[in-house]
Formats: C-alpha cells, structure tokens, sequence
C-alpha cells in the first residue's frame, strides 16, 4: 500500500498569510490504479489512510484469479493421456510358452528370443527337430494376431567358410529364412513376414567368452505392436516382397 505522508501544521481557515505555517510535503509517492482521495485535508491529528485505498486488491491477486478462470461454456478441455503401459505375457497369449523363449516386451514390440544351439544343427540352417517344436508354437501365438513380425538371424564373431555359406552373413540370413518359411507352413501369413540376417554386427552380450558368444548366435522374432503399424487388413507396402514364397511341407 502507498501512502502519502504529509507533515501539517493546524490550519486556521482562510487563505494562508505571512504568518500562518505553510503545509510541507514531506514525501509523495505515485500510487497506480488507486482511487482518488476526496476526503477533508483541515485537520490531521495522525497519519490517515483511506478505507478505499485498503480496499484494493494487491496486483499479485488479481493475476491470480485471472489465471484460474474456468473453462467457458462449450469450450473443450483436453484429459491428460494415460501413460501407455507394456502389454502383459497373459494379454499376449505367452503365457504356456515356457523357458525355451525369451520373452522381450514393451510398449513398441513384443520380441521372441531364440538361441540358434536350440534350433539349428552347428553350422547349419535346417531345423532340427526341437527347433520345429518351438517355431510351431510360436507360430500359433503369432496367429492369434496380424501384427507385422521381423525374423533375424544373429551370429558370434567366430568366422565360418563351408561349401553352403561363405561367411556369417550367409549363415544368419539362411537360418532366419528358414524359420520364415516354417512359420508359412504354420499358418502365418507370408504378407506379414520379412527375414533379415545381422551376422555379428548386434551382439547382446561380449564376445570374449563362451557364454557371451553363444548368447549372440539366435534368431530373434520381432513383433511390432505399435498402435501406428498395427496391420488391420493386410501388410504394409513392401513386406510381401520381403518374404519368399512358401515351400511344400517335406
């Protein structure tokens, strides 16, 4: 509150003479917004101030209940979006799976780890028997849904030079066919499926041990949940060049 501070001297009426005490501004400060004064200035036995003055509110306030309007008549006010949440094993009909997999979930994929010792003969890319067994219930997870599925073949460091494949690179992109091409045989659509082989290059663990090498060399299934790339009616532009046409059952 700003208050003008004046130091009278009793005044007798009439218009001030030589010998009448002349009122002296003590000090004046500038006060913005506040109402005029119209009060009587003849006598000051203390300093006064005005009930109006008292009255008006601080500056502080009224930003304050500026802000905190309420919404106005048909005006939309959005709801806070709830924080998105990973899909469960249940949700997701992994729940029988069992340890032969690797479940890797989140909020963009839902990922099946494989280690290629559980699926392929050593420097082989032909099922063998309990790699069958896990591609096919695999396959009847991912039937329960169309989402578009990413098969990757993934190798250790070690190099490989047989007659079949040249190099790592020819090993893993082999291995990942073959597991696409089950997974045809086992009902999944070829228009949601691509294979591509990674050799070495995306290791999971080091490769300075036996342990760490054997983690890296396994194919990994890729399912992509995101709500954007859900496939509805059919496969995006692309995936169906990706996967080759299925082979008869032997």
């Amino acid at each position: 509150m700003l208050v003008v501070l004046l130091a009278l001297t009793r005044l007798h009426g009439g218009a001030f003479g030589q010998s009448e005490q002349p009122v002296e501004l003590v000090g004046t400060l500038a006060a913005s917004g506040l109402p005029a004064y119209d009060g009587e200035y003849s006598e000051f036995d203390a300093v006064q101030i005005p009930a109006s003055w008292a009255q008006a509110e601080a500056p502080a306030v009224a930003v304050a209940a500026a802000t905190a309007q309420p919404a106005q008549e048909g005006e939309v006010v959005a709801d806070a979006a709830p924080p998105l949440r990973a899909p469960s094993k249940e949700s997701l009909g992994l729940a029988d799976l069992g340890k032969s997999v690797d479940v890797i979930i989140n909020e963009q994929s839902v990922s099946f780890r494989i280690s290629n010792e559980l699926l392929f003969p050593s420097g082989q890319a032909t099922l063998s028997p309990t790699g069958l067994d896990v591609i096919k219930r695999l396959a009847a997870i991912l039937n329960k849904n169309e989402y578009q599925v990413s098969v990757e073949g993934h190798s250790d460091p070690v190099p490989i030079q047989t007659r079949q494949f040249a190099s790592n690179w020819e090993l893993s992109s082999s291995r990942a066919t073959s597991v696409l091409r089950e997974l045809v045989r086992d009902g999944v659509s070829a228009q949601r499926l691509r294979a591509v082989g990674y050799a070495e290059t995306r290791p999971i663990e080091s490769n300075d041990t036996p342990a760490g090498r054997a983690a890296n060399r396994r194919v990994e299934l890729i399912m992509d949940i995101a709500p954007s790339q859900k496939t509805a009616q059919g496969a995006t532009p692309g995936a169906a060049a990706a996967a080759p046409a299925p082979a008869a059952k032997s």
